[in-house]
């Protein structure tokens, strides 16, 4: 929006005069820069990014991560409580999860 804002004010000292008169308001020039902008588009009848049923409704197991980084716990930050780190990853949620704490992880899952 500043870049509109912006915009707006270089063509008020380019050319005063027409500007006043077309644009009298910011709010007429941003609703004719999005006229102009989204002229001729149309839309999907389909998103193009399908959604995903959600991860509780598979079963999270743990790998070990390729890279072998350790990473903060996503269950210990969820918790509040000593942060432990891992390089070990739920397969469905890609998080990092230790393995003391991968009950919790499913039955949040299960839940969420």
């Amino acid at each position: 929006m500043v870049s509109v804002h912006n915009a707006y004010i270089i063509a008020k000292d380019s050319n005063t005069d027409y500007v006043q008169r077309t644009w009298p308001g910011f709010k007429g020039f941003v609703e004719d820069l999005v006229d102009d902008l989204t002229y001729g588009v149309q839309t999907r009848r389909q998103p193009s990014i399908m959604l995903q049923p959600h991860p509780g409704n598979q079963l999270h197991t743990l790998y070990t991560r390729p890279d072998g980084l350790y990473k903060v716990c996503n269950e210990c930050s969820l918790q509040g409580k000593q942060k432990k780190t891992t390089t070990k990853m739920c397969n469905v949620c890609q998080a990092p999860i230790d393995v003391k704490c991968l009950q919790k992880h499913q039955e949040r899952m299960l839940v969420g």
